[in-house]
């Protein structure tokens, strides 16, 4: 859990190892800034609505889309790419998985000197990158308990016709090479198959699923068969949609420890995570 006094605090720390900057947050106010900081609590590049949710990516191009306030009226994007300023981002936690994504987007929308200019920060990063080396899992990632309640389910995952990897839904058994997470394999193991038989069970409680990124561990992509990215990150101010449900989604006689009023299903209601926004 991050405290709003600890996100501060560590975002102080990363201007003070930035060395354009004095370790204050004064510079960014100037009306023609040489840098521009954007401040996230939990970046990921998933699950956009269109009146209530921005991604990184998406502020990030909304960003490099715009001109310039001086004469010139260039676009940021021409002025990343010639050096004229730094693009920095901070992220309170950011998944590794997401983190690439985001590059490659940037990349393939303004070309690779734009993407070299921009730095990305953060105060804690969930290592979920299913295809890089020797990453930590800090995160509910189960092997495949092989019961019939969690194969059922599995196979009922509507992703759509584009379904994507379905091969990394379930953790493999050498994964990760060291445990650091947890106190040990076996207690992952019991604590991972416990989220995901409770959020399995929640999720069968429900009549109507209104949101299919909806999933045992937490949102995902639509398109993604897997089980929720089952981030382990709490701020003070909300917990994020892609925890697992039993921490936030209050359903037919469970009771999360973060209950939230405009999520999980209220009587014969389901709701969805931008019903009463």
């Amino acid at each position: 859990m991050m405290s709003n006094k600890c996100c501060w605090s560590s975002c102080q720390n990363i201007l003070q190892q930035y060395n354009s900057f004095r370790g204050s947050l004064k510079p960014c106010n100037r009306e023609y800034p040489a840098w521009h900081w954007q401040v996230h609590n939990v970046a990921r590049t998933q699950f956009p609505h269109p009146r209530h949710i921005k991604t990184t990516f998406r502020d990030l191009k909304e960003f490099l889309e715009n001109k310039s306030k001086d004469d010139t009226n260039t676009l940021y994007a021409d002025l990343l790419k010639t050096a004229k300023f730094d693009l920095v981002v901070y992220m309170v936690c950011r998944h590794s998985w997401g983190g690439v994504n985001v590059d490659f987007r940037i990349k393939q929308a303004f070309g690779e000197l734009a993407r070299k200019r921009i730095k990305y920060y953060c105060t804690f990063e969930v290592e979920n990158h299913v295809t890089a080396y020797n990453q930590k899992y800090n995160c509910v990632y189960p092997v495949n308990p092989n019961s019939d309640l969690v194969n059922e389910y599995f196979e009922r995952i509507d992703a759509g016709e584009y379904l994507k990897h379905e091969k990394y839904a379930f953790r493999k058994n050498h994964l990760s090479k060291q445990e650091t997470f947890f106190t040990s394999p076996a207690n992952r193991i019991r604590y991972e198959n416990i989220l995901l038989l409770k959020g399995i069970e929640i999720l069968n409680k429900v009549d109507t699923l209104n949101v299919k990124s909806i999933r045992p561990l937490g949102y995902t992509v639509k398109s993604h068969k897997t089980l929720g990215l089952g981030t382990q990150f709490f701020t003070w101010r909300n917990i994020p949609n892609n925890t697992p449900l039993v921490f936030w989604w209050e359903n037919r006689g469970w009771h999360p420890l973060f209950s939230v009023k405009n999520r999980g299903q209220k009587g014969s209601k389901v709701m969805t995570l931008f019903d009463g926004l």
